[in-house]
């Protein structure tokens, strides 16, 4: 899919904690494996408004390869009608009961050939509580066009930030490219 190089600009206003690493910023790695990847993240948006919606998607952007990203972006999560309030103190997408997942986790698995992806996280604010439905393009889960669904939702872009991760068998260096420089993180 032709996606604008906006989509995924990182401003780092969402805050992604994996147990292995609880402060991701604009491309820090996450090593690949049990206890870290593959557990699910907690979410955090310390700018959220405690009675509104949201909705958090993840994205791996260089699936096949960064070099040949033909199946990006694949869709890992989508979970609608999180709270404010939920967002705020830290949203746990794997235990979190009254939320309507639309797609659950599905953790990084990069193949061994091809080198670091990107995984993003996009932050939505939500016009309204969300119906959830999946259409046929979220279910094939391969080059999905993630902007043209947030517009079909009336979701509106608030924040990005990303992680990066390969296959233990790859060689090469986790060094994914940035797609817009990244401001440094809040002290």
């Amino acid at each position: 899919r032709n996606i604008s190089e906006s989509e995924f600009s990182c401003d780092g206003n969402v805050s992604i904690q994996f147990t292995s690493v609880p402060d991701i910023h604009c491309g820090t790695e996450v090593l690949y494996g049990h206890g870290n990847a593959d557990v699910p993240p907690v979410i955090t948006y310390a700018d959220a408004t405690p009675d509104l919606f949201y909705t958090v998607i993840i994205v791996d952007r260089d699936a096949r390869s960064p070099d040949s990203p033909t199946l990006s972006p694949i869709i890992h999560y989508i979970g609608t009608n999180i709270t404010g309030s939920q967002l705020t103190a830290g949203f746990n997408i794997s235990s979190a009961t009254d939320v309507s997942r639309f797609l659950s986790y599905r953790p990084p698995r990069p193949p061994s050939v091809g080198g670091c992806h990107r995984y993003y996280v996009m932050l939505y604010a939500q016009s309204n509580e969300l119906t959830p439905f999946i259409d046929v393009a979220v279910t094939g889960s391969f080059n999905w066009n993630f902007p043209s669904w947030a517009a079909t939702q009336n979701l509106s872009k608030l924040a990005v930030n990303y992680f990066v991760t390969k296959h233990p068998d790859s060689d090469s260096a986790c060094t994914a490219p940035t797609p817009a420089p990244c401001p440094a993180p809040p002290k």
